[in-house]
């Protein structure tokens, strides 16, 4: 499966800015800004941002990221473990954990902002360096791109500088 770059159709790029102004959310509370959504039928059905206060609480700060928080929240809203037919919005290229729990959760489509170099996901970028199908359902990347890049970039010159 191949990454469509910047696919840059309204509708990825509406709910990135919706992603987006929860990065704005958990910049603002000192975390990493990254946001996330889970979309079913064009409607949001949870959304959550890298936090250290935000549900699930019982979950280490390290592995309490954006889209682990809205799988949760979509499931229980949802009322199920699956959430097939379902879109994830993310700001930032997801990490191999949410991959993993994307996957497991068989959502159809991931739509992400800013690559993640420091943190790649080896299987959105080569599926043959870990020896699992790569993730069957559509991947875009680089939905508003500069918008993501620039908070991130905001952020840890933030905390390089203060």
């Amino acid at each position: 499966m191949s990454i469509i770059r910047g696919a840059g159709a309204a509708f990825d790029a509406h709910f990135m800015q919706i992603a987006l102004s929860l990065a704005e959310k958990a910049f603002s509370e000192g975390a990493v800004p990254v946001g996330a959504l889970i979309v079913q039928d064009g409607d949001v059905v949870f959304q959550s941002h890298n936090s250290f206060t935000s549900p699930p609480n019982d979950l280490p700060d390290s592995i309490r990221h954006a889209e682990i928080g809205a799988i949760i929240g979509a499931c229980k809203e949802l009322g199920k473990n699956r959430l097939d037919g379902c879109e994830i919005y993310v700001t930032v290229e997801p990490c191999a954990m949410c991959l993993g729990a994307i996957e497991l959760v068989r959502i159809s489509k991931i739509v992400f902002g800013a690559y993640n170099s420091s943190f790649v996901s080896a299987q959105l970028r080569n599926p043959h360096v870990i020896p699992t199908p790569p993730f069957p359902g559509e991947i875009v990347g680089g939905v508003m791109e500069t918008d993501c890049v620039q908070i991130i970039h905001r952020f840890f010159q933030a905390k390089r500088s203060g």
